[in-house]
């Protein structure tokens, strides 16, 4: 399929949709795993890519990222690649990381990564930092395991060129539930996997319980955010928390894996950027404020329910509830569990949510954040379809049922957000791979959340 177009100057382009093809390979060298994400710099996307073996042997050639307007032409602009490497879970192979920089906001570009002679297949995305509207996918906890339906459809998203931006809240590959020294394989095959649409739209991710493995050394080397300025305050941790501005929103990410206990670093960066955000000035051009971890603040997984989400979730709503409040913050999404469930709007539930709770069921001007468990991408350890009756929970607002995986689907302009949860696959069953299209593309969730 060839889809014409015309890039930001002017030019004729044509878009032949190579992106799910192998890569191409150059004398035994493979170029994969390519996915971009944005930097803390307006007008960058950072592209990361993948060569495994020794390359070493083969000839130490520049490796660079070739980007332009005219994917016919992608000599007018070029970055010279750094690399990297390491060996936890059994990694063998090359790392590669170039920025390409001048890009303008509306425009399509074209790109190609490279590493010792070989190239990938001709890639692109849209740059739309200040677009008055964009549209997100979001997905957690999704492995290498009951995920097939979850990266074809999005990647068909991906494809049908509609999407921005993706938003994982974590849990990436689920390597760590593979034998210990020879794991890495799950994040190769992970990221071979959503290729198509991680290449396609900046990939967003904050780590999860999952990735703890090895001192965080897989995500570590295989994502980087766009970390935020360092200060006398900062240390090695500002790799796992950021914010960015894209389109209508600002977006905030912390990482539920390190503490953020009031004073800590954390929170003082989630007390600050918030605090910035929320400001008149900065809520006039980008109205929403859209947050995101991977442990939930409110759930009610009748398996973890003494656990996840009382115990813990009482102890984290503690830490920066306030903050969220404070800011007006209108969404926040997080995994850990994997299922899908929403709130209402709702702020103040103490302990086992028995008191102190402040519920609306009004979505125009939310006075209360909406939270989001959007933990069901597909994984090895399955599904959970265990829920607390509703009297327990009054917060809640819609559940799923069965053993589903799914992802969203979110648009967001200056005066709505609208939420679509839709199912993946089905018949998720822990430890195996035997999850079917049944239900695959059946909307459970849609909400908008408006303003103004």
């Amino acid at each position: 399929m060839v889809v014409a177009g015309r890039s930001c100057s002017g030019t004729r382009t044509t878009l032949a949709f190579t992106v799910v093809v192998a890569p191409i390979i150059f004398a035994s060298v493979v170029v994969e795993q390519t996915h971009i994400a944005l930097t803390r710099n307006r007008g960058e996307m950072l592209a990361t890519w993948v060569v495994l073996g020794a390359p070493a042997s083969i000839g130490d050639l520049d490796a660079q990222v070739l980007y332009g307007e005219d994917d016919l032409n992608l000599t007018s602009s070029s970055a010279l690649a750094v690399d990297h490497s390491y060996t936890d879970g059994g990694f063998n192979g090359t790392i590669f990381e170039a920025t390409m920089t001048g890009l303008k906001d509306g425009c399509k570009y074209f790109y190609q990564t490279t590493a010792h002679g070989a190239s990938s297949p001709t890639f692109h995305f849209t740059y739309k930092v200040d677009h008055e509207s964009i549209r997100f996918l979001s997905y957690g906890d999704m492995g290498i395991k009951n995920s097939h339906g979850t990266y074809r459809m999005t990647n068909e998203d991906a494809r049908s060129g509609d999407y921005d931006l993706l938003i994982n809240v974590g849990d990436t590959s689920y390597a760590d539930d593979y034998k210990k020294d020879h794991n890495a394989f799950a994040f190769d095959a992970h990221f071979r996997n959503i290729e198509p649409h991680a290449s396609a739209m900046p990939f967003m991710a904050v780590p999860g319980n999952h990735e703890k493995q090895y001192n965080f050394a897989g995500y570590l080397n295989r994502l980087r955010m766009p970390a935020p300025p360092r200060t006398a305050n900062t240390t090695a941790l500002s790799r796992f928390y950021y914010s960015f501005d894209y389109g209508p929103a600002h977006f905030v990410s912390y990482s539920s894996e390190h503490t953020f206990v009031p004073g800590s670093e954390q929170w003082q960066f989630l007390s600050s950027d918030l605090m910035a955000a929320s400001l008149p000035a900065a809520r006039l051009r980008r109205p929403w404020i859209i947050v995101w971890s991977h442990r939930p603040l409110y759930c009610s997984d009748s398996l973890t329910w003494a656990t996840r989400c009382t115990k813990e979730a009482e102890l984290y709503r503690a830490n920066i509830e306030d903050l969220l409040v404070a800011a007006k913050v209108d969404l926040h999404i997080s995994g850990h569990n994997h299922q899908y469930e929403r709130s209402f709007p709702v702020a103040g539930c103490k302990g086992a949510y028995t008191s102190g709770c402040n519920v609306s069921q009004n979505l125009h001007n939310a006075p209360w954040p909406v939270f989001i468990v959007n933990g069901a991408g597909g994984n090895i350890e399955g599904i959970e379809p265990t829920w607390m009756p509703d009297k327990r929970v009054p917060f809640r607002a819609v559940h799923d049922q069965g053993l589903h995986t799914g992802y969203a689907r979110v648009s967001v302009n200056r005066t709505s957000l609208d939420w679509t949860f839709l199912y993946s696959g089905a018949g998720v069953v822990p430890g195996l791979n035997v999850s079917s299209d049944k239900d695959a593309g059946k909307v459970i969730d849609h909400f908008m959340l408006t303003k103004g």
